[in-house]
């Protein structure tokens, strides 16, 4: 009997002889009516981009989910399906781990969805943060004027807009200033953590430009620091892959061709202009700020313009009638090329350009030597590139 009991349980403790039961993500829908929820994974918490992962059906009110498959990183919660909307408006989300975890969704005053998570410390962590920053930017307030601001609007009232946008000036001012504290303490907590490294992710590395190979270096040696749970999740891969590619667009870096059509219609690359200094403005004609560096580029042209150096436009509009009328306008006749639409994502990822306009420096070599100019740093970055006197 001793002998069977000692097998038994050694059979228990290892898990022979018995199928374990799933680890589920059991939720509920409060005051929500739907057929459905579905799941995807918040692939830019900033922008909102979300990647579809599945539809999860929902009875008398209640839903569940395998936990097993799940990767520990951000996912978001809806009951819109872009697959049939084309763009989810309201989401909730959760940062979920292949762990038990119970899910409450349900609606805030405004009609928007909220979350309540609770299960594994990564999912309970995220929810705490989340709370405590909606507090620290006394987010009620700000969503009470946010639904104001949006009534009137669609009222077509624009007085009661512009007032409204006024009285929450100062409360957005306090609640950005509170914002950049409350993190800084929380990053102090979470600082070589699983949820740390997703905050680090999301908040500084998202957030800034590596032009340098020094600083890519410096964010390896900082993702050494973290545990080895926080290595195996997807936000160090996604910066581990990210850091690839920046270094192949750093400074110091040989500059990948650009090809397109200038304003008379001939074809024209970057390594036409081998041998000279070229200032590479990735602009196009709808983008307010990158129209406002026109006077910076003009004051750069016109001093260096016979000193081996000239400007690059490229743009990106997909209308060839509104990158001609754009340059008419802010007199910018220097050499300029269109992309063709096709190759337009393919010339920001090889330029790793989150945004525009971006402003590079690129020497007779075709080297990369400065990067995200703007302003009076055009005008003095060429300077002392170029030399001599002007």
């Amino acid at each position: 009997m001793k002998a069977t009991y000692l097998y038994l349980a050694a059979v228990s403790l290892l898990g022979w002889g018995c199928t374990d039961s799933p680890t589920m993500i059991e939720g509920t829908l409060e005051g929500i009516e739907a057929d459905s929820v579905f799941l995807y994974e918040v692939v830019n918490e900033h922008y909102g981009s979300l990647k579809y992962k599945e539809a999860i059906p929902v009875t008398e009110g209640k839903f569940s989910i395998s936990a097993d498959s799940l990767a520990p990183q951000l996912y978001a919660l809806s009951t819109e399906s872009e697959r049939t909307s084309g763009y989810v408006q309201t989401f909730a989300k959760a940062f979920l781990a292949p762990s038990q975890t119970d899910i409450v969704l349900s609606r805030d005053p405004y009609g928007q969805l909220q979350i309540h998570a609770s299960g594994p410390a990564l999912t309970e962590g995220y929810q705490a943060f989340m709370d405590g920053l909606a507090d620290v930017e006394n987010r009620a307030v700000l969503d009470s004027l946010d639904y104001l601001f949006y009534q009137a609007r669609g009222k077509g009232d624009t007085a009661t807009m512009a007032q409204i946008k006024e009285t929450s000036a100062p409360y957005y001012e306090q609640a950005g200033l509170a914002k950049r504290e409350y993190l800084r303490q929380t990053f102090l907590k979470q600082d070589t953590t699983a949820l740390g490294l997703y905050l680090f992710y999301s908040y500084r590395f998202q957030n800034h430009t590596f032009n340098t190979r020094e600083e890519i270096a410096d964010i390896r040696r900082q993702l050494k620091t973290y545990g080895a749970d926080a290595r195996q999740s997807p936000y160090y891969t996604r910066i581990m892959e990210t850091l690839e590619q920046l270094e192949r667009c750093a400074v110091g870096s040989l500059a990948p061709e650009i090809e397109g059509v200038a304003p008379d219609g001939q074809a024209v690359k970057l390594s036409d202009f081998k041998g000279k200094y070229v200032l590479v403005d990735f602009w196009s004609s709808g983008c307010h700020w990158c129209r406002l560096e026109t006077p910076n580029l003009q004051k750069a042209y016109q001093t260096f313009k016979n000193k081996g150096f000239t400007i690059l436009g490229v743009s990106s509009d997909f209308r060839k009638q509104d990158w001609l009328k754009a340059i008419e306008e802010d007199k910018s006749h220097w050499d300029q090329l269109l992309l063709p639409k096709e190759k337009v994502r393919e010339v920001m990822a090889a330029y790793c350009i989150v945004g525009i306009p971006h402003i590079i420096l690129i020497n007779p070599k075709g080297m990369i030597i400065a990067k995200d100019l703007r302003g009076e740093a055009i005008f003095s970055t060429v300077k002392e590139a170029v030399g001599g006197s002007y």
